[in-house]
């Protein structure tokens, strides 16, 4: 753009030179046509090149806008995209809620929630067991209590089911004394407490269920 004015304008000199000349009678007609012509050749070509300056620039604020108009679509739809997985993580969540889990594995024993009903934090909705793991709680006399060791074999008996004998493992023996079985109403003695005792069954028949009263025969040893 800069060397097609640059010849417009030397072309514009030497015109006005021909002309000068030409007046004072020094060159000829034909050499101040043809430096018109060149003067209007360059004229012209500087306006073309201007023309593509202009329309360059305009394509270049179109693209401009363009871009811009992009910009503000994307941001527009990634506001949109945001609003909508919020939207899903919510409903998602309220889904999940409507799933109850359970932290372990095992056999529903009580059911006390019907479907369709309304229940509140802390209800218990289904209670559930592990019938391959279940325990005997017993309480033991202190007075008794130095027979018995971790790992002896117990005897378990079950009313109702005469000659039935299943076989137990004492797992864990309390470590600190609980409730009184025998009161001292004399005040000549102390009062007789018991150590809480843990056995370990070992039935997989499922014959034995939670919450059952059994008898426990433990073996003297000491």
């Amino acid at each position: 753009m800069e060397k097609t004015k640059s010849q417009m304008e030397e072309a514009e000199k030497e015109m006005h030179r021909a002309e000068f000349l030409y007046k004072n009678e020094l060159i000829s007609i034909r050499e101040v046509d043809l430096a018109m012509m060149t003067y209007e050749t360059s004229t012209a070509s500087y306006n073309a090149a201007e023309a593509k300056v202009k329309a360059a620039v305009a394509r270049k604020e179109s693209a401009i806008s363009q871009l811009n108009s992009s910009r503000s679509f994307v941001a527009s739809a990634t506001a949109r995209l945001k609003e909508a997985e919020a939207a899903l993580n919510f409903q998602e969540a309220r889904l999940d809620d409507t799933v109850i889990r359970t932290p372990i594995s095992g056999t529903v024993v009580l059911k006390a929630m019907e479907t369709g009903e309304v229940v509140s934090p802390g209800i218990t909705i289904l209670s559930i067991v592990d019938l391959d793991d279940l325990w005997v709680r017993i309480d033991m006399e202190e007075t008794l209590i130095g027979f018995v060791k971790i790992g002896n074999e117990v005897a378990i008996h079950v009313d109702g089911m005469p000659g039935v004998t299943f076989n137990g493992t004492v797992a864990e023996i309390g470590k600190e004394a609980d409730f009184a079985t025998q009161r001292d109403v004399t005040r000549g003695r102390q009062d007789i407490k018991t150590f809480g005792i843990k056995i370990k069954t070992t039935d997989k028949t499922g014959t034995l269920k939670p919450g059952m009263t059994v008898m426990v025969e433990i073996p003297r040893k000491g």
